[in-house]
């Protein structure tokens, strides 16, 4: 009985890894699409216009937050890997490491 029970837990752990890897991933996605339309100019043409400070205050903002999310996936990653040593292989992201540690997306030299 206590180790279906374990067993049941550990299918909940993983299903809840999975969903929080998942919204890291959408709203790093979301921060790098704004990224590209701060940085092209979209915010200038749309109804509600910034000015060039306006505009550098919105790219430091996004490029700070997505900075905090590559923090939160790098330790998200290394525990959620080490809470499931000799678990079965579950693959959180499809990149390799050299892919996930060097994301040149990340580093706007514009800003």
């Amino acid at each position: 009985m206590a180790v279906r029970r374990l067993e049941e837990e550990k299918r909940i752990l993983v299903r809840e890894m999975d969903h929080h890897w998942k919204s890291l991933l959408a709203y790093e996605d979301i921060l790098k699409k704004l990224s590209y339309l701060s940085s092209s100019g979209s915010f200038k043409s749309s109804s509600c216009p910034l000015n060039d400070e306006g505009l550098k205050g919105l790219q430091s903002v996004i490029l700070r937050q997505r900075e905090q999310v590559k923090q939160v996936k790098l330790q998200a990653r290394e525990r959620y890997l080490h809470a499931l040593s000799g678990a079965e292989n579950i693959n959180f992201d499809s990149a390799s490491d050299d892919e996930f540690y060097s994301d040149s997306e990340c580093s706007d030299d514009g800003l």
